[in-house]
């Protein structure tokens, strides 16, 4: 699991310290990687200061509990976020379960083109 990741949401002040250890036992539990190459790693319970994604684009595959995965959304959410953010939350896990969108999602060269392609995706 990209650990650099959950460090971005700590310096970005939306997860504790122990945001990481959250999210590593979640996947303890079930693994959430899809087929089609992507994973959402995020905590069971919604403790984070606000609700925030990271995104790794990985050039060679991960292995994520025997499933190659390119691309890795870390999610933390909040409580207060739950209403407005659970419309976004089902849009982006429709758009990561489809390998034909996650591909073009992995194929992006800068962060301006992974925002345009997420946007189109959703």
């Amino acid at each position: 699991m990209p650990a650099g990741r959950s460090g971005l949401l700590a310096r970005a002040g939306a997860v504790g310290p122990e945001f990481l250890g959250q999210v590593r036992e979640r996947e303890r539990l079930s693994p959430t990687s899809f087929a089609s190459g992507a994973a959402i790693p995020h905590t069971i319970e919604m403790t984070a200061a606000r609700t925030a994604i990271a995104v790794c684009l990985a050039d060679r595959p991960i292995d994520w509990d025997g499933m190659p995965v390119r691309l890795v959304a870390m999610l933390c959410l909040s409580a207060d976020s739950r209403d407005s953010f659970g419309d976004v939350f089902d849009a982006v896990i429709r758009a990561l379960v489809d390998p034909a969108k996650v591909t073009r999602l992995a194929a992006v060269d800068s962060y301006d083109a992974f925002v345009a392609a997420m946007l189109d995706v959703l």
